[in-house]
């Protein structure tokens, strides 16, 4: 393995939240707005920007010097693990796969996120055909290596944390943190979000964001309740005087 590469170091967290995999898409919550897009196989998607993506890749479809160029091609703090020990469930050997995640700096989209994975693909291959959005990045990055509670209930072979690779600079800790300008991001986007969809009671607004967005939302939400709270009664406040607005100039009927 590259020596450039960092292996994995990070000490195990308990109570660390529940999330999905990969193979759960139906059940992923992501941030942005929603795009509808087909995938490879025409078929409709639905689908988020997001700022982590994950997928998954067979090695014999992967360049062959991918280990050697995967830190240029990515570009953006990555971590991944080749999987070699999986089974079927009728228990022979699953083809050798690799799981990947990647941390853009913002928000992207599925295209923009795909396409940077292809970059792995051999010429004439297609390793990398859809990605996913990652709802939580720690579920996932524990994942990598069959770390969560449901891969140990589905006795999935679990990997060492060694194997567990990761690379330009990918800080699982820094992830999980939400600094003041991100918070301060994230309240201006979600004012602008009531505004746009006229949201005029604080728990709709709380559930549409529990529903459609990740939890780093929801904890900017609860944080600034006040807040939130104050702008969908201004949508209201807003409304009702549009309303009797319109009554005033209606002509009195003789």
């Amino acid at each position: 393995m590259p020596k450039r590469f960092e292996r994995q170091k990070t000490p195990d967290v308990s109570g660390m939240q529940s999330g999905v995999s990969f193979s759960d898409n139906k059940n992923l919550t992501v941030s942005g707005k929603s795009n509808i897009i087909k995938d490879e196989s025409n078929n409709t998607r639905i689908t988020t920007k997001a700022r982590y993506w994950t997928a998954v890749g067979y090695l014999d479809n992967m360049r062959d010097d991918w280990q050697d160029v995967i830190a240029s091609v990515l570009q953006y703090p990555f971590a991944y693990c080749v999987h070699d020990k999986d089974k079927q469930d009728d228990g022979d050997d699953r083809k050798t796969h690799i799981h990947i995640v990647v941390a853009y700096g913002n928000t992207t989209t599925y295209k923009s996120a795909l396409s940077l994975f292809r970059g792995l693909n051999a010429v004439g291959k297609e390793a990398f055909n859809t990605c996913e959005p990652v709802a939580n990045i720690r579920y996932m990055y524990d994942y990598l290596i069959h770390d969560t509670d449901d891969a140990r209930k589905k006795r999935k072979f679990q990997y060492d944390k060694t194997e567990r690779i990761i690379g330009n600079n990918f800080d699982i800790g820094s992830y999980e943190q939400i600094g003041t300008a991100e918070k301060k991001r994230i309240r201006r986007e979600l004012g602008i979000l009531i505004f746009e969809q006229g949201f005029t009671n604080y728990l709709d607004f709380y559930l549409f964001v529990c529903k459609h967005y990740d939890s780093e939302y929801e904890d900017v939400v609860c944080s600034y309740s006040g807040h939130f709270a104050r702008l969908t009664k201004g949508n209201y406040q807003r409304k009702h005087d549009d309303i009797l607005n319109v009554k005033k100039e209606r002509p009195a009927r003789s």
